[in-house]
């Protein structure tokens, strides 16, 4: 039996109406993540060459009272040199934990980009490679995985306190958490997808979803 469109409208209205903090909190937390990640492009080609490009080496220096002070702190460099070799190799037909897929020659160097990660993130890495032709595809499928995880944050919350505010709070805290705007929106490091799927995972189970709990975290 087909639902009458006014239905259709009314259980969509009902479900804005009971989420609409959440979504209001996903939406303002999108256009934040959005703007890390412009800037994130902005700064990544800006950031040396291939492949040693990246959003903050964490390296510099600045003047303070005349005196030169040098710093290094946490940048990475991860993202041109492993995911883009990766993504490029596997592209190009190299299997993973293979010699082959280990290495790479740019500009007749030859870089060793051994791959140490689960199949999953190099199956990523070539698909947002396959869907954009510029450098940011696989960054903008890392930083999306990042974003979605406040889903399952506020689900879990939710859930386990059994007060959808507290889910709200929980949400709050992880979009707009600088460490993980950081590693997810900026430095696009492979941390995201999974702990998305672990997330997600545990939000299944604690809602009695087992077998997809299961098969998620697999």
């Amino acid at each position: 039996m087909k639902r009458n469109p006014s239905t259709h409208r009314v259980v969509v209205t009902d479900f804005i109406r009971r989420h609409l903090v959440l979504i209001t909190i996903l939406i303002v937390g999108g256009a934040l993540w959005s703007l890390v990640f412009t800037q994130a492009t902005i700064d990544f080609l800006q950031g040396g060459a291939r492949p040693f490009r990246a959003s903050w080496v964490g390296i510099g220096d600045f003047n303070l009272f005349g005196l030169t002070i040098h710093y290094d702190f946490e940048g990475w460099s991860d993202y041109d040199y492993y995911y883009l070799s990766w993504s490029e190799n596997f592209l190009n037909g190299i299997m993973p934990y293979t010699d082959e897929f280990n290495s790479i020659v740019i500009d007749s160097t030859t870089f060793e980009t051994p791959y140490f990660l689960p199949p999953l993130f190099v199956y990523l890495c070539a698909a947002g490679t396959y869907l954009s032709s510029s450098p940011f595809g696989v960054g903008f499928l890392i930083t999306a995985f990042g974003f979605l995880t406040a889903i399952p944050v506020y689900g879990s919350a939710a859930a386990l306190s059994n007060n959808s505010r507290v889910g709200h709070i929980a949400a709050v805290t992880y979009l707009f958490n600088p460490v993980v705007l950081y590693y997810s929106a900026y430095q696009w490091l492979n941390p995201a997808p999974f702990v998305f799927f672990m997330m997600l995972s545990f939000n299944l189970l604690i809602t009695q979803h087992r077998t997809s709990g299961v098969l998620t975290i697999a």
